[in-house]
């Protein structure tokens, strides 16, 4: 018996546009690396010490990891859709931010 269509929903979006989403990030279709190089460099030189980072569409948080190394990120807190994509979040940030980091679904707010 379905209960949550929303969450059925982003499952069900995740399982088909993973591997999509995975091929356009190691292509660098959309510029991903330009972007998080650009972003770990304003963050080491304009950024406050230590900061907390709020990641919007953290996916699986793969590219923030890297992007956030040899940096003073005191917290991580990442928000997505797909409960699949935080599970892989999750094992993501908890090797880099064990317990400092959390992870919510972007409709946990209206529940």
């Amino acid at each position: 018996m379905i209960t949550d269509p929303v969450e059925l929903s982003s499952a069900d979006m995740f399982e088909k546009n993973w591997q999509r989403y995975r091929t356009v990030m190691a292509n660098n279709l959309m510029y991903h690396r330009e972007v998080y190089s650009e972003l770990h460099r304003i963050i080491i030189n304009e950024a406050p010490r230590p900061f907390r980072f709020l990641d919007i569409a953290c996916g699986d948080a793969s590219c923030t990891v890297k992007c956030l190394k040899g940096t003073a990120v005191a917290s991580y807190h990442g928000i997505d859709l797909s409960q699949p994509a935080l599970d892989l979040a999750r094992t993501s940030a908890g090797k880099r931010w064990a317990v400092r980091s959390s992870l919510n679904t972007g409709n946990s707010w209206m529940r």
